[in-house]
């Protein structure tokens, strides 16, 4: 190798190059193997250092420029082709870890586009030995899929990649052992996904007795999962669940059981996954006016009715925004209310309207409390890398012709 150059953008606020140090990894394939066979420690500042402790080594397969984490920054992963065939070979849980979070930095960022993340992780998750990576990953997955793909005319990508979740997910916690700690991870997150009959009558023999899982036991907060996953897909649930049993029924029964803090907080959650605008519209008026609700279920409620599914039934909330909010404010200027209303009820569903709203709206509303202000801009800035993220996958499914789209699925 002649040369290694460790190259640094720009703060984007301050427009300066920062000092930081590294440890650059090169990393090379042997017998299918990506080993870690040499780290560099280095020092950079400016907008190009050389690493001249690389010079003359042999050519590596691969380059991390940030073994250990060292350092408060993002690391591009240059040409990742290599990771799609190997990133589970690699023997270093912390590297893969690292290597993992950057690639979803990436999709975030709008380098990568979701499919391509969703690629790897259907093909290198099965093969992951640590839980924490596997854990995170997984949950990533469907949030990634939910936020960031669409479906538009001839390219149902978000419909067919919540298909491959759900089986994905489902495979993975009938094929791990009764012992696996991951076991619990993939139960909840195909409840996350679960929307097919099949999938579905999977969730009620589970909640109904009907058939177990090895490790792990029905208790009640799985009971609550299980309810919300039927809650959601009421239509669905019609032909899985026996004459006299609706989602509702369930809930009721459920929360008669279960009079505890949570077990109330858990029935606000699944009956505001039932699909219907008036109990939302009902549950949104208790919100803003009953003093007695308290903030832990108006918190509860508030998260139930943001998110990511069904956001036409949320629509009416998010043009209500921006009119209520310095209301809220006024009637609770240093409560955690505002604070909690503006995180989660921010109207992501009007997209560059509520990016632009924030702006005028702060300009207009100089003394918004710090809390509130701060919620408006992570909310502004999560959305525009959301959208910019769409936008990479939506470019991505029309490069990819309709017949490519479904690639195999990995299972074990």
């Amino acid at each position: 190798m002649q040369s290694l150059e460790l190259v640094q953008s720009q703060d984007p606020y301050t427009k300066i190059y920062r000092t930081h140090f590294t440890n650059v990894g090169l990393f090379y394939l042997e017998n299918s193997k990506l080993k870690l066979k040499k780290t560099i420690p280095i020092e950079y500042s400016g907008a190009r250092t050389i690493v001249t402790a690389a010079t003359g080594e042999k050519a590596p397969d691969f380059v991390f420029a940030g073994v250990g984490d060292p350092d408060f920054v993002k690391v591009n992963l240059g040409n990742i082709d290599i990771l799609k065939e190997h990133l589970s070979d690699i023997d270093h849980d912390f590297v893969r870890s690292m290597i993992w979070n950057e690639l979803a930095h990436m999709v975030g960022d709008g380098t990568l586009a979701t499919q391509d993340y969703l690629e790897i992780a259907l093909k290198h998750l099965p093969k992951e030995t640590s839980v924490a990576v596997s854990t995170a990953v997984a949950g990533r997955m469907s949030a990634f899929a939910s936020s960031y793909l669409v479906d538009e005319p001839g390219h149902a990508t978000k419909t067919q990649y919540k298909d491959r979740l759900e089986t994905f997910y489902l495979s993975q916690l009938d094929h791990a052992n009764a012992d696996d700690v991951k076991k619990m991870s993939w139960f909840y997150n195909f409840l996350g996904v679960a929307h097919s009959q099949s999938g579905l009558q999977r969730v009620w023999s589970w909640l109904s007795g009907q058939s177990t899982i090895s490790g792990i036991e029905i208790k009640s907060d799985n009971r609550w999962a299980l309810i919300t996953a039927l809650a959601k897909n009421k239509e669905s649930s019609v032909g899985v669940l026996p004459a006299g049993v609706t989602a509702e029924t369930l809930i009721a029964q459920e929360l008669a059981n279960d009079r505890s803090d949570m077990g109330e907080l858990e029935a606000i959650t699944a009956e505001l996954m039932l699909p219907d605008l008036g109990l939302r519209k009902k549950w949104f008026e208790r919100i803003l006016t009953e003093k007695t609700l308290s903030l832990a279920k108006k918190r509860q409620a508030m998260g139930s009715l943001s998110g990511e599914e069904k956001q036409e039934l949320r629509a009416f909330a998010d043009t209500q925004f921006f009119e209520l909010l310095p209301k809220i404010v006024k009637d609770e200027p240093i409560g955690e209310f505002a604070k909690t209303f503006a995180g989660l009820m921010f109207p992501t569903s009007l997209e560059q309207v509520a990016i632009a709203r924030v702006d005028s709206y702060l300009t207009e509303h100089q003394d918004t409390p710090a809390g509130v202000k701060k919620a408006l801009l992570q909310k502004q800035f999560l959305l525009r890398r959301k959208l910019k993220a769409r936008e990479i996958s939506k470019a991505h499914a029309k490069a990819t012709p309709s017949n490519q789209c479904v690639g195999n699925l990995t299972t074990h």
